[in-house]
């Protein structure tokens, strides 16, 4: 190429800087337009999202179990089969979810105190085989025993650890702490637990009491408050009822489980296979809690069903829950 002499260079040169100006400034205005652009859209999506704030949640949350005419378990019970009401007043907004799948938290009690022994020791089979067949991996089983005073609680998983749990020495005290074992029992519950699961304690007692500083009052105020299902199975013997029968009705009953009476293996065989059937069939029952509610009040709950073909059982209602924090919506 030929090199410009004269006033042609002068004009070339200027005409060199000028373009390399131009394009400098081209790039500048470019990441300028950029950086504005970008400070636009983060102001624009400040405004736009939501803040990252905590809320206050506080939820009820009960079991049920729904039974036809027969007995048998309701598998698609709707929010639209069922009335809820606490405190004399309707709730309207609830939802209703089949708690089949979640674990289950169970423990069971037993009483080796002398008036229970002997009854528990052919009883201890039947027992064996209900755990196995209810008790799944997903599942935490604990099983305690208690004479004058809580002997053990401790965890349980297949038929081994099953049968040496359940084969404590039998007391020769004459001493029964039935209240007191059941409360220590109930206060070992994961408090505050907000993961969707159940919670059950299956007895095997006569209910009789001569050495708790608990009440029975006591053992229920535990339960509802640790949200556990109760039930009850007293073996009937020769020398009559006892005392303990009406205990054993209130706790079941406060907390919407059943008691059960049994005068023979077979009997017990029955027993187990309802409570495993109800185990499986339950529903968890949610509402927002209303406000301005402390832990220290119980709210009554009653769940009626609005077909004379459907029987509700249901925890009798509950303490208001430790609130909860949980980020956003």
């Amino acid at each position: 190429m030929a090199k410009l002499c004269g006033p042609f260079s002068h004009a070339a040169n200027f005409y060199e800087h000028c373009n390399i100006n131009l394009r400098m400034f081209s790039w500048r205005g470019s990441l300028f337009s950029l950086l504005l652009l970008l400070c636009f859209s983060a102001s624009a999506l400040s405004e736009s999202a939501p803040p990252d704030v905590s809320k206050t949640v506080n939820e009820v949350r009960l079991e049920l179990v729904a039974t036809d005419t027969f007995g048998r378990p309701v598998a698609s019970l709707s929010p639209a089969d069922i009335q809820v009401m606490e405190d004399g007043k309707r709730v309207h907004a609830f939802t209703l979810t089949p708690a089949r799948d979640l674990p289950l938290l169970a423990t069971l009690v037993y009483d080796t105190s002398e008036s229970n022994d002997k009854s528990w020791r052919q009883m201890q089979p039947a027992v064996v085989n209900f755990l196995r067949q209810t008790i799944t991996s997903n599942d935490q089983l604990w099983i305690a025993a208690f004479e004058s005073k809580l002997q053990f609680d401790v965890p349980a998983r297949g038929g081994m650890q099953f049968r040496r749990a359940l084969s404590a020495p039998a007391g020769h005290e004459h001493l029964t702490a039935f209240n007191d074992s059941l409360f220590k029992t109930l206060r070992g519950y994961p408090a505050g637990n907000t993961v969707p699961h159940r919670a059950a304690m299956i007895v095997f007692s006569d209910g009789e009491d001569n050495y708790s500083i608990h009440s029975a009052a006591d053992v229920i105020t535990a339960a509802q408050r640790a949200k556990v299902t109760v039930y009850t199975i007293r073996r009937l013997n020769k020398r009559g009822w006892g005392n303990g029968g009406p205990v054993l009705h209130r706790l079941s009953s406060g907390t919407g489980g059943r008691d059960f009476d049994v005068s023979s293996v077979r009997d017990l065989e029955k027993v187990l296979e309802t409570i495993s059937s109800e185990l499986r069939s339950c529903y968890l029952l949610y509402y927002p809690a209303p406000p301005n509610r402390t832990g220290s009040e119980f709210r009554t709950v009653s769940v009626t069903p609005r077909s004379k073909r459907v029987h509700i059982q249901a925890q009798a209602g509950y303490y208001m829950p430790v609130p909860a924090t949980a980020p956003g919506d």
